[in-house]
């Protein structure tokens, strides 16, 4: 290896490192943003107005990780799923 290609290499290994990391921080962020929205507004959510409700946040989410976040407020008892099949949930009152 060239002696201009190991600051490269190291700084490869430190973010490969570190990623995971920040990827679940990330993670965590996005729920802890969806559940600040959610203890906010109540009412119904879906698919479009998490997604939307991140992006309000400052977050990009895909569909995917929306439905998840949802999941997980359901799971915790934030959420009941209203509609069987479908990424459809409202807020538990509290």
């Amino acid at each position: 290896m060239g002696k201009d290609l190991v600051p490269a290499f190291f700084i490869a290994i430190k973010n490969v490192d570190t990623e995971p990391e920040e990827w679940a921080e990330q993670r965590m962020t996005q729920a802890a943003s969806q559940e600040e929205a959610v203890r906010r507004v109540g009412d119904t959510w879906d698919t479009r107005r998490s997604v939307a409700a991140l992006a309000e946040a400052g977050h990009e989410a895909t569909d995917k990780r929306a439905r998840q976040i949802l999941r997980y407020l359901a799971a915790v008892g934030l959420l009941v799923k209203t509609e069987p099949g479908q990424a459809v949930y409202s807020a538990v009152e509290q």
